[in-house]
């Protein structure tokens, strides 16, 4: 966990990452699906092991893999904790911002004496992030038809991270010190997935041949940065099979890739700007359920 970085722990691997409920969705009659949205993703995850065993044996991915690759990674970006918790955020933003506007207008009723001056807080229903996986999901395939692949197999003996956050990009142009997590730059991308420790999906905007092909890392400096990377990007939890990744976990513990929104006063209205930074991550107010 990135909040307690010096305290590892240990799982089996069918419960790693595993939040209880997380794509629970309500039902017209007021009841709570909990099996749909886990079932749908469940049978994407079911093509995964057969692409694995094909990557180990360095079998040339025909266009079902590779749709399937593609379908993978588009789960592993719009289902995790760092894309649902920014939309939430954003839509929290908006809802906030909205409502001061038509409090300053007088659209309002009064607030009561004991929430005077108070910040208030805005929850929003976890139900809307799942919702807007769709929106998400078609930005990123943008970015996956924009550039090509090489699949590369970690010859050092330092095996690889993950993360609850796998899918990296970002715009290779700028340092590592002060580059922002992704980029909507078409023309320059650097793309990054962990696929196990042994190897890594790497892509570029700048590769030519669209074919997969495989090949080898044997600098472990290369190695470094990617992992470095990994941690980078991971949001709440980092996985490794060994504890000599811990310094460097320690190291990047403390910010993780966040949505920053900034509302701006334009005549009677905000126009509001956002952008992912690396920082420390938020807690969002919590949805509390009124069944009333």
């Amino acid at each position: 966990m990135k909040d307690s970085p010096s305290v590892p722990q240990y799982n089996f691997p069918r419960e790693l990452g595993y939040r209880r409920d997380y794509y629970s969705q309500p039902l017209p009659d007021g009841e709570t699906d909990f099996n749909k949205m886990e079932d749908a993703f469940s049978a994407f995850e079911s093509m995964w092991p057969n692409l694995i065993k094909k990557i180990v044996q360095h079998v040339r991915l025909n266009k079902d893999d590779i749709v399937s690759l593609y379908t993978f990674l588009t789960m592993m970006k719009v289902r995790v904790p760092a894309t649902r918790d920014g939309i939430e955020q954003m839509l929290a933003h908006w809802v906030k911002t909205y409502g001061d506007i038509l409090e300053k207008q007088g659209e309002l009723p009064p607030r009561p004496p004991e929430l005077q001056g108070v910040e208030l807080e805005v929850s929003i229903d976890p139900h809307q992030s799942i919702l807007a996986m769709i929106h998400v999901a078609k930005g990123f395939n943008i970015i996956l038809n924009s550039i090509n692949f090489k699949i590369f197999h970690n010859k050092t003996s330092i095996p690889l991270l993950t993360s609850d956050n796998p899918v990296i990009f970002f715009d290779p142009s700028k340092f590592e010190k002060t580059m922002l997590p992704y980029s909507d730059n078409l023309e320059n991308i650097e793309f990054i997935f962990p696929i196990n420790s042994d190897y890594v999906l790497h892509g570029h905007s700048k590769y030519n041949d669209d074919s997969f092909p495989y090949d080898n890392i044997t600098d472990k400096k290369t190695i470094r940065r990617i992992n470095r990377l990994i941690c980078k990007f991971g949001y709440e939890r980092l996985f490794t099979c060994t504890k000599s990744h811990s310094p460097l976990i320690n190291k990047h513990s403390v910010k993780s890739p966040i949505l920053t929104l900034t509302s701006i006063p334009i005549g009677s209205g905000n126009i509001i700007i956002q952008k992912h930074e690396f920082g420390v991550r938020r807690k969002l107010a919590k949805w509390i359920e009124n069944n009333n």
